[in-house]
């Protein structure tokens, strides 16, 4: 892959481009397991580049690529935002690969990404972009958008040893056409119709999709083919389930208020997939149909030394299921985010942060993450920070409460520091 990278950094000088290069690292705390890693290191590339081929026509290309130098498993190069588009009066087609980014909170969403993620990347999840066509009409401080995915793929999931996951070997995902037949994500005719606009107060977003949801799979420890069957015939594989989506959200300020509000319906067909209880049973299972409800608000304060603060809390809930179904669709299900930036707008851009997170629910589980960045020169950025777990020991009487909440990563508290190059 570094030679790949190589010539298409080499491609890139015959465009205007801009990018960063990142070398990070995490300590992890020791978890006594000579099998998953304590510490991990990678390099990151980031490249955005676009050439103007004549009045109406634009090449754009983006890529994002890491090379772990301990767990090669992480390793990925993927092509985002890469498509050529054609302009003309209020019109706009776009053909390649696109990233959707339409969530107006910053942590938490009641919004399917629509993009696949790179789970692997750790807090900063990536979206890898989606095959797709898009069409764009605007008029009247305001857009209607139709966008076809050509072809679904796969999310990037962290593997058995890596300390960011559920440090468990996954299976290649397949896409559920229905309880018996599967493909690699083309069978589907999968869109999304979108119109947003915005009023003298507020912006106002609305969409309806259709589409493979590679944000929340069904996993599954499938039928073993062996008879008496060992632990290491054993197999769970992500299931991606069509769904259909409808997603608004709202955005206005009160005040000195930053307000933000976010909203989902998760319809999924009917779909039950046999899966294996150990040791000689089966049994089926299904995704439940849900709603997601986000919420968020800022509000930033100056001081009379030129420092600023910016003050942020944001909520989600997952709503139409029983808290045991709401288990199963993510490791936030009532939780709550407060936390806090202070900026001291000098000449190296200092920014200090702090956040919490907490389910608001049971009130046992938590996040604390608190960081500093700052500029060493025009070029060169430096960030480190601590994240630190604070959940409960599963229940030793049910062998999923470990896949539940924040249990997967319960030991795995880490340092990062980020050392980034900007160019």
């Amino acid at each position: 892959m570094k030679y790949l990278l190589l010539l298409i950094c080499g491609l890139a000088n015959a465009f205007e481009y801009q990018g960063q290069i990142d070398f990070e690292h995490r300590q992890f705390n020791s978890d006594g397991d000579s099998d998953s890693h304590d510490s991990q290191s990678a390099i990151f590339l980031s490249l955005v580049s676009s050439k103007q081929l004549t009045e109406n026509l634009n090449l754009n290309f983006g890529l994002k690529a890491r090379e772990a130098f301990v767990d090669h498993e992480r390793d990925f190069l993927n092509l985002d935002d890469t498509n050529i588009s054609f302009t003309k009066n209020n019109w706009k087609a776009s053909v390649g690969t696109h990233v959707f980014n339409w969530s107006v909170l910053e942590f938490f969403s009641a919004f399917d990404p629509i993009n696949p993620l790179n789970l692997s990347q750790g807090q900063d999840v990536e979206r890898l972009g989606l095959p797709s066509l898009v069409y764009t009409y605007e008029f009247e401080s305001s857009f209607v958008q139709f966008i076809n995915i050509t072809r679904s793929i796969p999310s990037m999931y962290p593997q058995g040893r890596d300390r960011q996951g559920l440090m468990l070997d996954l299976e290649t995902p397949l896409f559920v056409e229905d309880e018996n037949s599967f493909s690699n994500g083309d069978k589907l005719f999968q869109f999304i119709l979108r119109y947003k606009k915005s009023f003298d107060y507020y912006d106002w977003d609305f969409f309806i999709a259709q589409k493979y949801d590679t944000a929340n799979p069904l996993l599954i420890l499938e039928m073993p083919g062996a008879i008496s069957p060992t632990i290491n015939d054993l197999k769970l594989r992500p299931y991606y389930l069509q769904v259909r989506q409808v997603s608004t959200s709202l955005q206005t300020s009160y005040k000195e208020w930053l307000l933000k509000l976010e909203a989902s319906h998760y319809d999924y067909k009917n779909t039950e997939l046999r899966f294996f209880i150990p040791p000689m049973s089966s049994g089926e299972i299904s995704q439940p149909d849900h709603s997601r409800v986000a919420f968020g608000a800022e509000k930033e304060f100056f001081h009379s030394n030129n420092h600023s603060t910016n003050f942020l809390l944001e909520y989600i809930s997952i709503l139409g299921v029983s808290s045991d179904e709401a288990k199963t669709l993510g490791p936030f299900q009532r939780d709550v985010l407060i936390g806090a930036r202070h900026l001291l707008n000098n000449f190296n851009s200092h920014q200090f942060s702090l956040f919490i997170t907490y389910d608001a629910q049971s009130f046992d589980e938590f996040i604390y993450t608190a960081s500093h960045e700052f500029r060493i020169s025009s070029a060169w950025k430096l960030e480190y920070g601590l994240t630190v777990f604070d959940t409960p020991l599963p229940d030793q009487n049910n062998p999923l409460d470990r896949f539940y909440g924040l249990k997967p990563v319960r030991e795995s508290d880490n340092i990062m520091v980020t050392l980034s190059r900007y160019f």
